[in-house]
């Protein structure tokens, strides 16, 4: 999963908490990771809790991305 850092910080850390909270959602083995583009041009990068890959996990971290993100199965 790819994040861009946005000037609303409230809304960034909302975003973590939903992706965090999907990948809950559908427990598994697979590793995910997360890297987080900032403003200042520096990528930091960090491991979320494992999940199970499917189409609806999927579909639910690009509706919690949006326009700000990619994600990459």
């Amino acid at each position: 999963i790819v994040l861009e850092e946005t000037d609303d910080t409230e809304s960034d850390h909302e975003r973590l908490r939903a992706l965090v909270n999907a990948l809950q959602e559908f427990s598994g083995e697979g590793e995910v990771r997360l890297s987080i583009r900032q403003r200042d041009g520096e990528e930091v990068e960090m491991e979320l809790p494992r999940a199970r890959y499917c189409p609806e996990l999927t579909q639910r971290l690009g509706d919690i991305v949006g326009p700000w993100g990619t994600v990459r199965a």
